[in-house]
């Protein structure tokens, strides 16, 4: 395929000067990592989520067989990290509540297989300003017969 590259003995290549260059058709593509696969309580597909209230709770499932660790970042500062023992198997849960500020906030769940190597997935959720979200509430409140 085009932009790969491969390594090969010297002693398998031969010099193919004036020859068309052709592909092989016995070699196989190996991935050495596989990304950590992240799902969240929040679809964020929909361009993110707004919500009224300070709080918020944020669950996940991460699913990765060399996972050490996974952590939990809402504007840059950790809010929840767990590190996984050995003996741990199968996807690891995540549960954290945690204080939303007013306006943007992004939300990243972390997973990590090494020092060197994450995965990340975020979510942008927006709080709106109390006086904005009393507002709602009370044409929400006024809308009911």
């Amino acid at each position: 395929e085009k932009d790969r590259f491969a390594f090969a003995r010297l002693a398998e290549v031969k010099d193919a000067k004036g020859q068309k260059a052709t592909g092989s058709k016995d070699l196989d593509y190996r991935h050495l990592r596989t990304p950590a696969q992240i799902s969240m309580n929040v679809d964020a597909s929909q361009g993110g989520l707004v919500v009224d209230s300070e709080k918020f709770t944020l669950s996940a499932v991460v699913n990765d067989p060399k996972l050490i660790d996974a952590f939990v970042m809402v504007n840059d500062q950790k809010v929840f990290f767990k590190a996984r023992t050995p003996e741990e198997t199968g996807p690891m849960k995540v549960t954290t509540e945690f204080s939303l500020k007013e306006g943007t906030n992004f939300i990243s769940v972390v997973a990590r297989e090494s020092q060197d190597y994450a995965t990340r997935k975020t979510v942008v959720v927006r709080r709106r300003p109390v006086a904005l979200a009393q507002k709602a509430t009370q044409t929400a409140t006024q809308a009911k017969p």
